[in-house]
Parts: structure tokens; sequence; C-alpha cells
């Protein structure tokens, strides 16, 4: 005689609810017979002793109230048991899971990628998928849990809590300006150059802290930039792209191997992070942390 539930009889419980309540439904897509379901079920409902479907009506089938109950808990129950398996198989060396990365659109990221193709090989049960967005994306991203991981300008996530900020080195600022510019054949050009020209940054919804600091920096340089705020990245490149203005970017800024664009370095740096919530349940995030990126993104100097 028969005392103990199956794993089998509450998937096909779990799967016949999920199903609106459809024994034909869920036999299909459990690849069974309908009475190999309905056999399970009542034995399910033998063990716990009540009854889990009101079937009054056979067009209204619906879960009793101690159907809903075991619905509730069984549904956790193989969530739970789904995570559990995910840690143990880490713990006992079958690393598995996915990476969700997003960066700085424009930047080029190739020591990551030779990173995480290095990694993957490593562990390839643990999928790592790469995406480039705005500083809105990144932020928006990291909070909603879109992304477990972000590398970026440090300034981004100062002041905000719940994130593990790991500032990784400074990279080179450059001045980035078209090839069609009125500047652009002079030599020896320096920020000042510029004090006149339209200086190109971001909107404060994309990077709050930029128009601060370059204004900082071309203060000290005896000038007070005149500013002009694009709402990101993409829209500045096309307003240089027409001849006029110019932008503050870090030497990672793919353009700047652009033909159609010119560069001049100048003495100040952006923090890049690698930047994560406290709270990340993603039990692969620390392996991939401490043997690739921790250790392996270099500055392009």
């Amino acid at each position: 005689m028969r005392n103990n539930m199956t794993d089998l009889e509450i998937r096909y419980f779990l799967e016949i609810v999920n199903q609106g309540f459809s024994f034909k439904k869920a036999s299909q897509t459990l690849y069974v017979s309908q009475p190999a379901i309905t056999k399970q079920i009542n034995y399910l409902s033998k063990e716990l002793g009540v009854k889990l479907f009101d079937t009054k009506k056979k067009s209204a089938v619906k879960l009793t109230p101690a159907g809903k109950l075991f619905y509730e808990f069984f549904s956790k129950y193989r969530e739970e048991l789904k995570k559990i398996t995910d840690e143990a198989k880490v713990l006992d060396g079958q690393k598995t899971g996915e990476i969700s990365i997003i960066c700085l659109s424009g930047w080029d990221m190739l020591d990551l990628l030779s990173a995480i193709k290095l990694f993957c090989e490593k562990y390839p049960n643990i999928s790592v998928k790469i995406s480039a967005g705005g500083f809105r994306a990144i932020k928006s991203g990291l909070l909603n849990n879109q992304y477990d991981l972000a590398v970026t300008d440090s300034n981004q996530f100062h002041g905000l809590s719940n994130f593990s900020i790991h500032e990784h080195y400074r990279v080179p600022c450059i001045i980035l300006f078209s090839s069609g510019h009125h500047l652009a054949g002079k030599e020896n050009l320096c920020i000042t150059d510029f004090k006149d020209d339209t200086l190109f940054i971001p909107s404060e919804d994309e990077n709050p802290h930029i128009r601060q600091i370059l204004e900082s920096y071309c203060t000290s340089k005896g000038f007070l930039p005149r500013f002009e705020t694009l709402p990101n990245l993409e829209s500045i490149l096309l307003a240089l792209q027409n001849g006029y203005g110019y932008a503050i970017a870090d030497q990672w800024v793919r353009e700047k191997e652009n033909p159609n664009f010119n560069y001049i370095p100048i003495d100040m740096f952006f923090t890049i992070a690698v930047v994560w919530k406290e709270d990340n349940g993603n039990r692969a995030l620390p392996l991939f942390l401490k043997t690739c990126v921790l250790n392996s993104i270099s500055p392009k100097l």
C-alpha cells in the first residue's frame, strides 16, 4: 500500500493547474496519458487526506480551499528545490548558471570579451551574456535585477546604498571632436583652445554628476565651459559629426579610432568600476567576479 507522495504526483498536480485545470492539456504537455495523470492525482489526494479539485462542474474545474493551500506550498517547494539543487551543484564542483552583464555604450570592451571567453572555456556550464547601454539603462537594469553586473563610470553609483562598487582603475580622458571641426588641423591643441566652443554632455538622468565634474575641470583651466545637454552618448556623437562642439570622454570610447573623429589627450581621468547589487542572489556571480572580471579588465593606456 502506497503512503508516500512522489515528485511525479506533485509535478502532475501543478501542471494541471497551470494548464487551466485541463487534465487533457496537462497530459499533452507532459507526454503521458490522461488516465495516468488522473491515477497519480488520486494517489496524491489520498496521501494528503484531502480533495484537491472541485469537479462538481466539469466545465469549470477549480481548486478546493485545501487544494489552493497545497498548490501554493508545492509551487514554492519546486522553486526552492531548484535553487538548492543549483547551489549544491556549485558546491559539488559542477559550476552552472548564467551571468548577465551591461557595459557603458561606446566602450571598447575587447579585454573583457577575451576574459569572458576564457571563463566560459573553463566553466562551460555557466553562460555569460553581455549588453551595452547608457547610464539610465545600467542603473535601472541593476535595480530591477535585469543584470547581475555593470562595468561603468564609478561616479554613477556614488551615494547609492545596496551596491558594491569596486573601483578598478583610472582611465585617461580625451577631447573628442569631428575631423571636420575648425580646429582639426591645428597642432599642439589643448583644452583652452575649445573654451569658446560647445561642450556636449549627457542629460542629468543619464549621468547626474558629469556636469559638475567637467565644470570643475574646465574652471581649473581658466574658463567656464559652454554646456549643451543631449539625451545620451549616441546623440552627442551625432552632434559632433556635424563639425562643431566637443565632448570629453575616456580613452575606451571606440570613436577615437574612427577616421571621422579627432581626439587629443588631457590630464583628466575617469574611474572605472565594476558594480553589482549587494543582495544579488546569483550563485555564479562570486565565482565570475573572482576569476574573471576583477582580475582581467585592463585599462587602455
